[in-house]
């Protein structure tokens, strides 16, 4: 009897625990859908303002491509103030005395080769920036396979450096890490886009470049501009942040809390719900691609019976089909992959550089490259990719 009573205890809890939960999802739901509707209503409110990069959408490659340039920008006496630059800030202001043993020489600054989304290499150091602003989440052993591949060109691991750039500091997961994690507690820093970087741009970039430097000068106040926007910082529009935050507020009935701390408390909690709500969508969407891949994956197979496809959905980097081809005795992959953005590749397998080679003749189809495969991105647009599998396949079987 008493086994069964706490059967049932434990079941009417599980059921209202449900009951909460949905209950919160609703309240989620309704609130954003309220949100929305004010935004609309409430856009009246905002200046005219016109900043480029706004208009041009950016992704997260973009912001790795932007700070790529400016890293690599160097004086007229041939230093790297910059690279220079955001290494004295981490010493400075993080105080992790390891980035003090870097010393810049001629240093090799690249944007998503071996799909590293930042990578500065010298002559006795190397660097490893993973840019995570739009909160994308950390791929299987991520960080670990990015130090695997630095290694293997020739750097010890106490001469390799990891800096995450997060949106508003949050830490990488622990499995990103693999076995890294505690070798690498003084070889890292988290320097997040609201805090560290926004705080570097406008205090140590923008007074240190030239007058003369008009065209970089605009670029960057561009950036910052972009950057105060996205985190809802500009002062024009204040008066639109105001409105938007008093309906929440009233929403949230925050007015009736005690104190400060209860109504941060509870706003707190209302984070935690949406990015809950959040979680599993993204988990239903993730679902959602791999049933979609597989449909395409027999519609293409059917298509093409003399190419073999490899399957394998759920490898996070390349999931959905791929198939290998000889081309002058290497391995030649063709594949659509996922790292928070789709993307359609060709790459060599064994690393060797394809510049000059039949693959180039796909440059019209993938639009970018580094010394061992072309891709192209598509975002989140799944028939879009695989069109593009699909041009690229017809390509390549003519070579």
């Amino acid at each position: 009897m008493k086994a069964l009573e706490s059967t049932r205890i434990t079941f009417a809890l599980y059921h209202s625990i449900q009951k909460y939960v949905e209950k919160e999802c609703e309240n989620m739901f309704l609130l954003s859908k309220g949100l929305a509707k004010e935004t609309q209503e409430k856009h009246y409110l905002l200046p005219y303002h016109l900043n480029v990069i706004d208009e041009l959408h950016i992704n997260e490659n973009a912001h790795s491509r932007i700070l790529t340039k400016l890293l690599q920008y160097r004086s007229e006496n041939g230093n790297y103030e910059f690279l220079e630059s955001i290494i004295d800030y981490i010493v400075k202001t993080k105080h992790i005395e390891s980035f003090n043993e870097i010393s810049i020489k001629e240093p090799t600054i690249t944007q998503e080769e071996e799909r590293i989304d930042l990578w500065v290499r010298d002559k006795d150091y190397a660097i490893i920036f993973e840019n995570k602003v739009y909160n994308a989440a950390d791929q299987e052993a991520q960080i670990s396979r990015y130090i695997e591949k630095t290694k293997n060109w020739a750097y010890k691991t106490k001469n390799i450096f990891v800096v995450y750039l997060s949106q508003r500091g949050s830490e990488p997961s622990e499995q990103t890490w693999g076995t890294y994690k505690k070798e690498f507690e003084d070889r890292y820093i988290n320097l997040s886009f609201r805090y560290e970087i926004l705080s570097w741009l406008r205090t140590s970039v923008i007074p240190c470049i030239k007058p003369k430097d008009t065209y970089l000068q605009n670029a960057i106040a561009q950036y910052v501009d972009y950057l105060e926007g996205f985190f809802c910082l500009r002062e024009i529009n204040k008066k639109y942040n105001m409105e938007l935050q008093k309906f929440i507020s009233d929403n949230l009935n925050l007015q009736s809390c005690k104190n400060e701390k209860e109504r941060y408390d509870k706003l707190t909690q209302s984070i935690e719900n949406f990015n809950d709500v959040l979680a599993q969508m993204k988990r239903m969407q993730e679902d959602l691609r791999v049933q979609y891949a597989k449909k395409w994956h027999e519609e293409v197979s059917k298509a093409y019976p003399q190419v073999e496809f490899f399957d394998d959905y759920k490898n996070e980097q390349c999931f959905g089909l791929c198939i290998i081809k000889k081309l002058s005795g290497k391995n030649v992959l063709l594949f659509v992959g996922y790292d928070g953005q789709l993307y359609c590749q060709v790459e060599f397998e064994d690393r060797d550089e394809i510049t000059n080679t039949p693959i180039m003749n796909l440059e019209n189809i993938l639009n970018e490259k580094n010394g061992h495969c072309i891709w192209k991105y598509y975002k989140n647009d799944l028939d879009g990719v695989f069109e593009c599998f699909k041009q690229a396949l017809e390509e390549l079987l003519k070579l």
